[in-house]
């Protein structure tokens, strides 16, 4: 049977890239083949003002061609299957961690590297404990339909849910902990209708031990992310001990702060021992250190070192981040590192007097230093000292 009573499909141009082509193949073709390809098959193919690509036209009697893709199978059964060699598919990039990403694990590292524990405490907490571990808050997070009362606030920091792990670990006699966590605390906004102000920290709790140790945990930091931290010694800062607690600043912004806990609040979860405490804000602190990535790279000197230890009696109000500044600015570029390494109370020391040790690393880029040199270092290092802090140098 013969039906004439149909009507002829109208022909359909469509632009083929040559790149296209070759893509899906797998093999480089010019513009000139892809002509000489489909021409004898009834396509028709016209060049146009972008180079790559070609405007062909599909013949009315091949209703199953309609898109670039069905041409460039044409192409591929017209030029030979067998013909077309085995290529390996390009597999996707692969995923890599960002920049953040990267300085969390640093932070992690530094951390278990100086033996703490990773911990993950219960974000809520009961309203008791806020003032259970110090703390000062008029109007903690509350939840609406809270599954306990015991759960029924969110964490305003990092402290009461490590105090509860450390006072846990102590009561099964698992004395000398050291945990840190990373996790968000809550704040209420000041929008009441706005959800909570939510910011990621770092806790570290040191068990028995002192606010020195918390301290040089935070020179670590400092030291691998490229941070100068600075500290104010303040009394009274909530959950700590009235005089051995400091707040951390980077440059003009406070991010944590660091000492012992109050021993009013160790009691509160029976631990007997002093515990040491740094907090900061993680956000502020990785996006710092994420601008000072760009700091240029600074040759390591070939030459010797030498060190030069100085203890000085000062008042207790002395800061010792004080002591380091003028430190740091009487030395120089010679001074490579410097590091409090002693704090000393005695009778033998004057009342409201302690001594304060210092470690001096002295290194020039461009020769050995003779002994002149280093000692011209620390007698400007000791008068600097002795002038601005009224403090005695102790033999």
């Amino acid at each position: 049977m013969l039906d004439v009573a149909g009507t002829t499909r109208d022909t359909i141009s469509v632009p083929v890239r040559t790149s296209r082509v070759s893509m899906l193949l797998g093999r480089e073709f010019s513009s000139e083949e892809i002509r000489d390809l489909l021409t004898p098959i009834g396509f028709g193919v016209e060049p146009t003002d972008d180079g790559d690509a070609q405007l062909v036209t599909i013949p009315s009697f091949r209703p199953d061609t309609e898109t670039e893709t069905d041409v460039a199978e044409e192409i591929a059964r017209h030029y030979g299957y067998g013909r077309l060699g085995t290529t390996v598919p390009r597999s996707p990039d692969a995923g890599r961690l960002s920049p953040e990403q990267k300085l969390r694990r640093v932070i992690r590292q530094i951390m278990t590297g100086a033996g703490l524990i990773e911990a993950m405490p219960n974000p809520f907490l009961a309203p008791g404990d806020i003032n259970r571990a110090g703390l000062v808050v008029e109007e903690p997070v509350r939840l609406l339909n809270p599954l306990a009362v015991e759960e029924s606030v969110l964490r305003p920091s990092l402290l009461p849910g490590l105090l509860a792990a450390v006072s846990y670990n102590y009561s099964h006699r698992n004395t000398g902990v050291e945990l840190f966590e990373t996790g968000a605390v809550f704040e209420v906004s000041d929008d009441s209708s706005a959800l909570p102000v939510e910011s990621e920290h770092l806790g570290a709790l040191i068990s028995d031990a002192d606010a020195f140790a918390a301290t040089s945990l935070l020179k670590a930091l400092g030291s691998a992310l490229k941070l100068k931290f600075d500290l104010t010694n303040t009394d009274g800062l909530p959950g700590l001990h009235p005089t051995r607690g400091a707040r951390i600043n980077l440059g003009d912004t406070e991010v944590g702060s660091v000492g012992e806990i109050d021993p009013a609040v160790l009691r509160n979860y029976e631990i007997e021992d002093r515990c040491a405490w740094l907090s900061i804000r993680l956000d502020l602190v990785i996006e710092a250190a994420i601008s000072a990535q760009g700091t240029p790279y600074q040759p390591v000197s070939t030459f010797p070192s030498s060190d030069v230890d100085l203890a000085f009696v000062v008042a207790e109000e002395v800061q010792a981040s004080a002591i380091e500044t003028t430190l740091r600015d009487a030395a120089g570029e010679e001074l490579q590192s410097l590091r409090l390494f002693d704090v000393f109370r005695s009778e033998q020391l004057d009342e409201g007097a302690r001594s304060l040790a210092f470690s001096l690393r002295l290194q020039a880029n461009d020769k050995t230093m003779t002994d002149e040199e280093v000692g011209a270092v620390r007698q400007r290092c000791i008068e600097a000292v002795e002038s601005t802090h009224q403090a005695t140098l102790r033999a």
